[in-house]
């Protein structure tokens, strides 16, 4: 006899599987008691209905994204090589499942109550880079921004390229960090220094 967890997530990955061979009209719920090998009854027990299931294979599969895993631990030399590193982070793990962060998007609009984004990654990674930010600021290694401000457009940015990849053919997952990283590294650069007459030395 099966676990109810272990038939639970048996279900969500048949979900899964389903929608990403046909998306919406692949999965019906006997299609989905078929591939999970149980009967619609038991799906109706733990999902109490198609939208429920689909809620929940996007809960799962995004709520095993941990935002600690996405924040760059070591500061790189130079401040593109800085902000790749944290652009490259969260493109590796958010690209594999960028159809559901898309899907989620799209069911946050039907049902005002889901949030369109885990509290966490609408939070804690902006947070993160801001007080990143915040620390080469003091340092005098970029100019003086909202950092919070900044650290929201990042993250928009790259959601932006990532839940569109699929429409893209010649989508380029490290030309899109490396480019990302270059254009903020080059907003963010501190203004030359200048001379003693006020213009820029040559």
């Amino acid at each position: 006899m099966h676990h109810p967890e272990e038939t639970k997530q048996r279900i969500l990955k048949a979900v899964r599987a389903l929608w990403e061979e046909g998306g919406f009209p692949a999965i019906t719920t006997r299609a989905v008691a078929v591939t999970a090998k149980v009967n619609e009854v038991t799906l109706f027990r733990h999902f109490g209905s198609k939208e429920g299931l689909i809620r929940a294979m996007i809960d799962d599969v995004i709520g095993r994204l941990d935002s600690r895993n996405l924040v760059a631990a070591d500061e790189a030399p130079t401040l593109a090589a800085d902000l790749e590193h944290w652009a490259r982070t969260y493109v590796e793990q958010t690209l594999p499942i960028a159809d559901v962060m898309l899907l989620n998007l799209v069911e946050a609009t039907r049902d005002p109550e889901s949030s369109p984004w885990p509290q966490e990654f609408a939070t804690r990674l902006p947070q993160a880079l801001a007080r990143h930010l915040e620390s080469l600021q003091a340092r005098g290694r970029i100019s003086a921004v909202p950092c919070e401000e900044v650290a929201r457009y990042f993250y928009a940015a790259l959601f932006a390229h990532v839940v569109s990849a699929r429409a893209r053919p010649n989508f380029d997952a490290d030309a899109l960090s490396t480019n990302i990283a270059g254009t903020f590294a080059a907003l963010l650069a501190p203004p030359a220094p200048v001379g003693g007459d006020g213009r820029s030395p040559s």
